[in-house]
C-alpha cells in the first residue's frame, strides 16, 4: 500500500511555441502550473531529449524522446539505462523486469544524484512518479480528475517528473 501524502492540485497542458526562456533547440509542448511553477517540458529539435524547465526549477534532462534515443538504442525499451540530469546531478532510468500481476515491477526506476523514484502506472490512463519509500510525488491525470503533485514534492522533483512525463507518457 502507498503511504498518503498531502497532495495539492496542478494543472499540465500544451505550450504555446514562444516560451521565453527555452533552452537553445528546444521547443516547449507541455506547461506545469503549480507549486515551484511555471515549468515547461519539451524535446529537442531531432526529438531525442527530453527538457524541462522554468524559473525556479532545475533544468532537467532525459536522452530519450518523441523520436527515439539520444544513442541509438532501441526506443520502446528501457532495459539498458537511458542517462537523467537534473541540475548538477546524474543519473539514469531503467525499466525493472516485467511482471504480469504487479504495476510497480514494470515501472521505471530513475535514479538521479542520491534520489531515487520509480515511474509507474497508477490506474487506466495516469502514471505516478514515487519515491523510493512508496511517497506519490506526482499523478497526472486525465481531464475528468485533477493532477496532483505532493506539497513537500520540490523543483528537483518536479524537474524529474516532467521529464518522464513527457518522455514515457505511460510506462509500459
Amino acid at each position: 500500500m502507498t503511504p498518503k501524502a498531502a497532495m495539492v492540485a496542478f494543472i499540465l497542458r500544451g505550450a504555446t511555441d514562444d516560451v521565453a526562456g527555452s533552452p537553445p533547440g528546444v521547443e516547449a509542448h507541455g506547461l506545469y502550473e503549480g507549486p515551484h511553477g511555471p515549468a515547461y517540458a519539451g524535446y529537442s529539435d531531432d526529438g531525442l531529449v527530453t527538457r524541462a524547465w522554468g524559473p525556479h526549477l532545475p533544468d532537467g534532462r532525459f536522452e530519450i524522446g518523441r523520436a527515439g534515443r539520444l544513442d541509438g538504442k532501441r526506443h520502446t525499451s528501457l532495459v539498458d539505462p537511458v542517462p537523467v540530469f537534473v541540475g548538477a546531478h546524474t543519473g539514469e532510468a531503467v525499466q525493472l523486469h516485467s511482471a504480469v500481476f504487479s504495476r510497480r515491477r514494470r515501472g521505471i526506476v530513475v535514479n538521479v544524484g542520491e534520489r531515487s523514484y520509480l515511474y509507474r502506472h497508477s490506474g487506466y490512463a495516469s502514471s505516478l512518479l514515487e519515491r523510493e519509500d512508496r511517497t506519490p510525488v506526482a499523478i497526472p491525470r486525465g481531464p475528468f480528475r485533477s493532477s496532483t503533485i505532493a506539497e513537500a514534492a520540490d523543483a528537483f522533483d518536479l524537474a524529474v517528473f516532467l521529464v518522464m512525463c513527457f518522455a514515457v507518457p505511460f510506462p509500459a
